[in-house]
């Protein structure tokens, strides 16, 4: 009688040991539409989404308690009238989303966070003075910054040009997005004819480039921190030369739709910068994602002040 009861329940426990195990490596969650009383989407982990549809009944039961909701298959739901105490067994928590938490936050917590956020920038603001100084290495920062932020909206001031560049009446090259900036130090080596200006939203990179600068001794290179959407104006405005060459290299794709108005050249950027160049002044874009290259090529196609693209990629010679 054993070994038959075993034998019966051989292929269910596999079943079942696969099921858990696979759910236990994976952190997809998994949404479905199952039938229940107010017919709304739940969302369930994969482990939930098999303890469901294994029910024979589609009932779904809901159960709001400390701003969690536990999501489960009943299979036969509770008599009207009664209490439970805790979640009932088989449920899953689910956290509130991030805009709930927000929403829920009291005054103590948000002065906390406040407090907290204030003095991770005084640190980090330590490190970038460290940093300038040669004491120091890079902080740790995002990879992806949204320029849309607020800490973001302050205009990039004007710089000193007299004492950044050694003669400021050259032509400007403008990289937007320059990163490191070793790319632009090695055009300024090459190209000394030319002043050359590095944008980078992420601030202790060009703080680390102006240091290289100043250590080799180079007089036609410099780097600026901001968001160069808000800082055309204020950025070039007094620039005593003509900008003769603006280039975005290899610029964050921010692939999902709903990020695209996170992408660096904007149709606004585009005219405030054409504004500013002379008859006979470039626009380089260059991307390693298709759909991005296509978008910039799109917007500058736009634009009156430049010439068609003729529909042919070429390589770079800056």
């Amino acid at each position: 009688r054993g070994q038959m009861f075993m034998s019966h329940l051989r292929l269910p426990l596999c079943l079942l040991l696969t099921l858990n195990v696979a759910a236990s490596f994976s952190v997809m969650r998994v949404n479905t539409r199952i039938p229940f009383a107010s017919d709304r989407l739940v969302q369930l982990t994969p482990k939930g989404l098999f303890a469901a549809l294994s029910r024979r009944s589609g009932a779904v039961a809901r159960q709001p308690r400390s701003g969690i909701w536990w999501t489960a298959a009943a299979h036969i739901p509770p008599p009207p009238g009664s209490t439970t105490v805790g979640p009932p067994l088989g449920m899953q928590a689910q956290e509130p989303g991030k805009k709930q938490r927000r929403r829920e936050r009291t005054p103590e917590q948000i002065e906390r966070l406040r407090a907290e956020r204030k003095a991770a920038f005084e640190k980090r603001q330590e490190k970038i003075a460290l940093l300038a100084e040669g004491k120091g290495g890079l902080p740790k920062m995002r990879q992806h910054v949204n320029p849309l932020g607020p800490q973001y909206r302050t205009p990039i001031p004007t710089p000193d040009w007299t004492s950044v560049y050694g003669d400021p009446t050259q032509d400007l090259h403008l990289d937007l997005g320059c990163a490191a900036g070793q790319l632009l130090m090695e055009l300024a080596r090459k190209d000394p004819t030319r002043n050359h200006l590095g944008v980078e939203i992420r601030e202790a990179l060009p703080v680390r480039a102006r240091r290289w600068v100043e250590e080799e001794g180079l007089r036609n290179a410099h780097f600026v921190a901001g968001n160069i959407n808000v800082s055309v104006e204020s950025l070039l405005d007094g620039y005593p030369g003509q900008l003769e060459l603006v280039s975005v290299l290899m610029p964050d794709p921010w692939f999902k739709k709903r990020h695209h108005k996170r992408r660096l050249l904007r149709p606004e950027l585009v005219e405030q910068l054409a504004a500013r160049m002379p008859p006979g002044g470039r626009f380089l874009v260059q991307s390693d994602v298709l759909e991005a290259a296509q978008d910039m090529v799109s917007i500058l196609d736009a634009a009156p002040q430049f010439s068609a693209w003729g529909g042919e990629w070429v390589e770079p010679a800056l």
